[in-house]
This record gives C-alpha cells, sequence and structure tokens, in this order.
C-alpha cells in the first residue's frame, strides 16, 4: 500500500541517508546523476569536481534531489526535494562541509589533513580538492512517498 509521507518524515529520511540522485536540465535534457550529501538543518550540502555538472547548475540553478531507500519491490521510501543550487564561497564553511562528508563516509584516505572528493580520483591522482565546488540546496517544495509491506 502507497501512502504519502509527512514533511516531518521526509525530513527524517534525509537525514537518515547522505546518498542521493541530483537531477538538472542541460539545453533541454535531463541528467540525473548520484551524490554524497549532508542534510543539516533543512538544507542539503555536498561538493564536487568542477566539471559537466558544475557548469550546468551554474547556467540553469533549479535543481532537485531525489533520496530513496528501498528494502523491496513492495518496501520503499522516496523523497523528491526541489530548490536552486547555490555555491559555497567561504573557505572555512566548505572545509567544515567536506570534513562532516568525511567524517560520514570514512576518514581512510585523507589522515585528516583534508577529505578526498572521490576516493577513485584522488587514488588515481587525476584531480585534487583544489578543484572542487562545495554547494548548498535548501529545498522550496518537497514531495514523499512510501509502500509499506
Amino acid at each position: 500500500m502507497q501512502i504519502d509521507l509527512t514533511p516531518s518524515q521526509c525530513e527524517d529520511i534525509l537525514e537518515r541517508n547522505h546518498y542521493g540522485h541530483l537531477g538538472c536540465v542541460d539545453n533541454g535534457q535531463p541528467y540525473v546523476l548520484p551524490i554524497t550529501y549532508v542534510y543539516d538543518s533543512g538544507t542539503f550540502y555536498a561538493f564536487s569536481l568542477t566539471g559537466r555538472k558544475i557548469d550546468i547548475m551554474r547556467k540553469h540553478p533549479s535543481i532537485c534531489i531525489q533520496v530513496e531507500r528501498i528494502v523491496s519491490e513492495r518496501e520503499w521510501e522516496s523523497v523528491l526535494c526541489f530548490g536552486e543550487y547555490e555555491e559555497v564561497t567561504d573557505p572555512g564553511e566548505a572545509k567544515q562541509i567536506r570534513l562532516r562528508l568525511a567524517e560520514l563516509h570514512g576518514d581512510a584516505l585523507w589522515n585528516g589533513v583534508e577529505p578526498p572528493v572521490m576516493p577513485a580520483v584522488v587514488q588515481s591522482g587525476q584531480r585534487n580538492i583544489e578543484e572542487s565546488i562545495t554547494y548548498r540546496m535548501k529545498p522550496v517544495h518537497m514531495t514523499g512517498r512510501a509502500e509499506k509491506a
């Protein structure tokens, strides 16, 4: 049986999870990709290397983030949030966000100095943290659905 989730239930799901899918639009075409995030005080925080995703969001800041928990096809939760992309420009705030993400996802690779953007990129030596952009999105609209077995 599918049910609509209350705002409080949606917030709980967003706070308990740290992986989602970011959706944006580039030249009229949808672009969706997985992200790692921190949800704190009603705001998503994340960071990314510069590239296509950041270029798209700078041009078209209206974005959405979808977060889900799937146990089976008959037991799942999904929250969809809509808002505006905003870059975090204060270096101290950006570092705190990256440190919070590192706390949530393990610190084995960064040794307390600075967390990596993503382990595969750091290990390959292709890019570094200076090329990353820290950003946030405060949902202006949110919907949630669930199916319980």
